[in-house]
């Protein structure tokens, strides 16, 4: 027979027995999930360095692509040569420099076939990036750029095609190319010589602080507008017309061209002109007259009166301020020093009248023999703005300045394009431009054609 006592004794021995067994499980239940919190924590850390790596690889690919875009290859070079020109002209592009963000930029160096850049930190010594550079194998026309990135131990690598177009330029496809905005106001107008064509006017502007194209007004352009960037700003206001159509949705309109193929401006070459320019003329204030192949030193600032005559070819040293008080003729063309990247002030004026005929009409003579053929061109203005106030009746050839402003009632015909090497193109009250482009597309001879690296974003690998 079972006393009480016993079996309270056996009763407290299975409850000790179970919470024994309850600890251990617990135990181990809180061992397995500091486990996995650290599994967790360790995964998650892990991930965030591959993020960190990732993102240091993007950071040197946008800034070697846009190292890249900036370069511009010698000439018909076969494929060792344009490394090694490459590899040259990266290597001074990134002496001393600085990447995006705060580090500094090792100089790179060629070796065998492969362009090799050192790493170098991206503002913490746990941040960093590396790249190569080489002939891309499947196409000889290429280059692969491959960048690495690193965070802690963490390595990433993420790469892209360049193409090297050879001096292949858009540019004289479209009637107006402008490196900076196209500002249109008033009734200002951009036609064609005749109905059955159109003018498409492109900026190659790309930023934050303006609108590629400010139409405002009744304005008119007779073709399309192109720009690049595929998140341009783009204000249309309704008068507007585009292509024919009135007071279309700039970002919903078959005539608006966002994300564009880029186009490279032509690099003029100002000395096939310059010897030319034999004499030389000092003079602040020159009299009414005629001057024949001149060149105006750098500083002199002259205002030309009304009724001036200029033959052959005028030639602009820089720094200079060339007023063109009243009417002028011009047989010939106005050339200046290339004064791009110069901080100093150059200017081209026009305030009245312009009467111009290109330098085929010169005379049989001597002195102009061999400039007769140098045909496509009116103004070649690198580093110079250029304003009209009247009209210029017709232009044979292009005219290419950084800016270029038509006010008032001031334009004309342009048998060529027109180039805005740096600046706007600024229109304003009742300018006209119309553009001739029914003659020859082909690069004048008096332009540089200068290989360019254009990147293949459909090329675009990560690792």
């Amino acid at each position: 027979m079972t006393t009480p006592t016993n079996s309270n004794s056996r009763c407290r021995g299975v409850a000790y027995v179970l919470a024994l067994l309850l600890l251990a499980i617990f135990g181990t239940l809180a061992v397995a999930f500091a486990s996995t919190t650290d599994l967790t924590l360790q995964k998650s850390e892990n991930n965030r360095q591959a993020v960190e790596a990732r993102l240091a690889a993007e950071s040197g690919l946008a800034f070697y692509t846009y190292t890249l875009r900036q370069i511009r290859p010698a000439p018909g070079l076969d494929s060792p040569d344009l490394l090694a020109d490459i590899a040259d002209k990266v290597a001074e592009s990134l002496y001393g420099g600085s990447d995006p963000d705060g580090g500094t930029a090792t100089q790179c160096y060629l070796q065998h076939d492969t362009i090799i850049i050192p790493e170098f930190s991206l503002g913490d010594e746990k941040r960093s990036c590396s790249a190569t550079i080489s002939i891309d194998g499947a196409d000889g026309d290429r280059i692969l750029l491959s960048v690495t990135g690193r965070y802690g131990n963490v390595r990433r690598m993420v790469g892209m095609s360049f193409k090297v177009l050879q001096g292949e330029y858009g540019t004289f496809d479209y009637g107006i190319v402008t490196k900076g905005s196209v500002n249109l106001a008033g009734q200002a107008q951009i036609a064609a010589l005749d109905d059955s064509s159109k003018v498409d006017v492109f900026s190659c502007y790309c930023g934050d602080d303006k609108p590629a194209f400010s139409l405002s007004g009744q304005v008119s352009i007779s073709g399309d507008i192109f720009t690049p960037d595929p998140n341009a700003e783009i204000r249309l206001d309704p008068n507007t017309f585009i292509a024919g159509n009135k007071g279309i949705d700039a970002y919903d309109s078959p005539h608006v061209h966002l994300g564009a193929d880029e186009v490279e401006l032509p690099e003029p070459d100002v000395s096939v002109f310059e010897p030319f320019a034999v004499n030389i003329m000092y003079d602040h204030t020159p009299p009414k007259g005629t001057y024949v192949n001149i060149r105006i030193p750098r500083g002199t600032n002259p205002t030309f009166s009304a009724d001036t005559t200029l033959i052959g070819v005028v030639f602009v040293e820089s720094p200079n301020e060339v007023t063109f008080a009243g009417k002028v003729t011009i047989q010939g063309v106005i050339v200046t020093e290339d004064a791009r990247g110069s901080d100093e002030i150059n200017t081209l004026a026009f305030s009245g009248q312009v009467v111009s005929s290109g330098v085929d009409t010169l005379p049989d003579e001597p002195q102009f023999a061999e400039l007769r053929d140098l045909t496509g061109v009116f103004m070649l203005a690198p580093g110079f703005d250029a304003t009209f106030g009247g009209q210029f009746g017709v232009v044979e050839g292009g005219m290419m300045a950084d800016s270029i402003t038509l006010s008032g009632q001031s334009g004309g015909v342009v048998n060529g394009p027109l180039i805005c090497y740096e600046g706007d193109l600024d229109m304003g009250g009742l300018a006209n431009l119309t553009i001739d482009q029914s003659g020859s597309r082909e690069l004048p001879p008096f332009f540089t054609r200068l290989p360019s690296l254009k990147p293949l974003q459909e090329t675009y690998v990560e690792d």
